[in-house]
C-alpha cells in the first residue's frame, strides 16, 4: 500500500508502537478495529504500508498495550517519556509513550517556587490527567507534575 492510501485509512493519532533497527523503521497503527504497519527503509527513507492479519494484529495490540499513546491534556506533562528517533541522515520522528503504571519519583518547582519531591505510581485521575499517586502519612494524593520536572522510573 503506498504512502497515500496507508495514511489516509491510519491518522498519525493511532500510533500504538515504534521499532527501529539500523535498516528500518516500523511504526504500527490501529484505528476503527485494523492494524497497519508503515515499514520504512532507514537508508533510503522510501517505504511501504500494510495491513496486519488478525493473529499479527493480536500480537501488536498486546506488545505495545503497556505503550500508551499520550492524550492531548498531557501535552505539559513530565510523566511522558519522549524520545528522538533517528528515521534517516538529516530527519527524525518524536515518539513519546506515557509512564502509566510505572513507579517513579519527580522533583518539580510548583506555583509558588517551591521545590517539591514526590513518589509513587503514575496514574490518571477523573479529569484524563497523569498524576503520581502516593500515600504519604496514609492519605492518598494526586499530584501532576510538569513537564519541567526531574523524572525516575524506579527499577530503571
Amino acid at each position: 500500500m503506498d504512502k497515500k492510501q496507508f495514511f489516509e485509512r491510519f491518522p498519525e493519532t493511532s500510533v500504538i508502537g515504534r521499532d527501529a533497527t539500523p535498516d528500518e523503521l516500523v511504526v504500527y497503527f490501529d484505528h476503527n478495529g485494523e492494524v497497519g504497519a508503515w515499514r520504512e527503509n532507514r537508508r533510503t527513507t522510501t517505504g511501504e504500508g500494510e495491513i496486519l492479519g488478525l493473529d499479527d494484529a493480536a500480537a501488536a495490540r498486546h506488545r505495545y498495550a503497556h505503550q500508551r499513546a499520550p492524550q492531548p491534556q498531557d501535552l505539559d506533562s513530565g510523566l511522558v517519556e519522549r524520545n528522538w528517533v533517528r528515521t534517516s541522515r538529516k530527519r527524525g520522528m518524536m515518539t513519546e509513550r506515557t509512564l502509566e503504571g510505572e513507579d517513579v519519583s519527580a522533583s518539580f518547582l510548583d506555583r509558588l517556587g517551591q521545590l517539591q519531591h514526590v513518589a509513587g505510581k503514575v496514574t490518571r485521575n477523573d479529569a484524563g490527567e497523569l498524576v503520581v499517586e502516593s500515600w504519604m502519612d496514609g492519605v492518598r494524593q494526586e499530584i501532576a507534575v510538569t513537564r519541567n520536572a526531574s523524572v525516575n522510573v524506579k527499577g530503571r
